[in-house]
């Protein structure tokens, strides 16, 4: 079972790219990852490369309190 979404940082980093959020997720490619897609408000983003935190070459958005409706889990490795 992925862990409860909701207890996040009140500022998480996030991606755009799903490969980097796969990267993050199982970095020693230990097949016991999860990643999360979330439909987060514009409100709701408090920096990106751009403007000062984040990463640009990992598309990172840093998000205030992500509290967006996760349209989608993908898991592997929880047998």
């Amino acid at each position: 079972c992925p862990p409860d979404f909701r207890s996040q940082n009140p500022l998480s980093s996030w991606t755009l790219a799903r490969a980097v959020a796969e990267e993050f997720a199982d970095p020693h490619n230990s097949q016991n990852g999860y990643v999360f897609k979330a439909e987060v408000p514009v409100s709701q983003i408090a920096s990106t490369a751009m403007s000062g935190l984040g990463a640009l070459h990992e598309y990172e958005f840093i998000v205030n309190v992500p509290d967006g409706t996760i349209v989608e889990v993908d898991t592997w490795g929880t047998d």
